[in-house]
C-alpha cells in the first residue's frame, strides 16, 4: 500500500501537509512532497522495494522531470535504462525518470508491465 495525492491550480503547504497526515496509514514509512507554483504533490511510502532508496519523489537526472507514484513496474530491471543517475535507488521508479526512458518514452512505456 503507498498513498499519493496533490492538487493543481494554488500551492497550500497546509492543505497538502493535512493531506499526508490523512493518508498516513498507508504509508508509514515516509513522506515526500513537491511543490511548485501550479501543482502541489504527496507521497506517503510503505518501504517494501529498495528500503533505503526509494523515497519519493523522484527526479530525473536533469531535475526536469518529477515523479510521484502508486504502483509497481513488475519488470523495471529489463527496461532500457542507461542513465548513470539510476544508480541513486534501486527502485521501480527510475523506469520512469531515467533520462533514457523519458527519451524513448512511447517504447519504453509500451514495455513496462505493471499497475
Amino acid at each position: 500500500m503507498c498513498g499519493i495525492a496533490g492538487f493543481a491550480g494554488l500551492r497550500d503547504d497546509k492543505l497538502l501537509k493535512q493531506f499526508s497526515q490523512q493518508l498516513k496509514h498507508r504509508g508509514p514509512d515516509g513522506e515526500g512532497f513537491y511543490r511548485d507554483q501550479r501543482v502541489s504533490l504527496l507521497s506517503r511510502r510503505l518501504a517494501i522495494i529498495d528500503v533505503k532508496g526509494g523515497n519519493q519523489p523522484i527526479y530525473n537526472e536533469s531535475k526536469s522531470a518529477v515523479v510521484v507514484y502508486n504502483g509497481e513496474i513488475y519488470n523495471y530491471r529489463e527496461l532500457p535504462l542507461k542513465s548513470s543517475y539510476t544508480d541513486t535507488t534501486n527502485g521501480a521508479t527510475n523506469a520512469l525518470t531515467d533520462s533514457t526512458a523519458c527519451s524513448e518514452s512511447h517504447s519504453t512505456i509500451s514495455k513496462r508491465s505493471g499497475s
